[in-house]
């Protein structure tokens, strides 16, 4: 292992460390999720310090979103264990079920033609995709992607993850693009959509 390799590793063992304590040990974190109607305070008040304002800032935005998503994923997983028990047990699916099963299967980019009807191997495989994301491994990937949300693809296009798309005009072309590369960096409309293409993603 190189110098520079392990230097990373460090680097990164240390960022897991500083997010995982952030997300499961802050009062004003356990404070913000308890009363979520009410105006939250800054998750991690934010500090003098230039370079610890930017961490502080990126994981204030982007946590609560990440949280937000995984609570919809383990609904969605909670759906769709019923739906497999229901089919296990042989019961049919009802037309909606149905429906709600191809939507998951293309989010997830699972096959599913029209003629083909949703089975129980189709949602044992969603069922191994569809599950939440630990905040920790989120976070610590942003801020390594978009150097703690202030790049220009952060900034400009709400990417977050250097998530790459492949139709012209589908996000922002790379500076440093090889030449004949046709792939841009992919624009989102929110931060929230960067986030649930990644957990897809993985």
């Amino acid at each position: 292992m190189t110098s520079s390799t392990s230097g990373l590793s460090t680097w990164l063992k240390s960022l897991l460390i500083l997010i995982v304590g952030v997300v499961l040990a802050s009062p004003v974190i356990i404070n913000h999720y308890q009363t979520v109607h009410a105006p939250a305070p800054p998750i991690w008040p934010v500090p003098e310090d230039p370079v610890a304002a930017r961490k502080a800032i990126m994981i204030n935005e982007l946590l609560p979103l990440i949280q937000d998503i995984n609570r919809q994923l383990l609904e969605d997983r909670a759906q769709l264990q019923s739906l497999l028990e229901k089919v296990q047990s042989g019961r049919s699916l009802r037309q909606r079920e149905q429906v709600w099963l191809r939507e998951q299967a293309d989010q997830y980019r699972l096959e599913l033609t029209e003629e083909m009807a949703p089975d129980e191997q189709l949602m044992t495989n969603l069922l191994s995709r569809l599950d939440l994301v630990p905040a920790s491994l989120a976070l610590a990937q942003a801020a390594m992607e978009s150097a703690w949300g202030t790049s220009r693809f952060a900034l400009e296009a709400n990417n977050y993850f250097g998530h790459w798309c492949f139709s012209s005009g589908c996000g922002i072309v790379p500076a440093q693009r090889s030449q004949g590369a046709q792939h841009e960096v992919a624009r989102f409309d929110s931060p929230s959509q960067s986030i649930e293409r990644y957990m897809r993603n993985l």
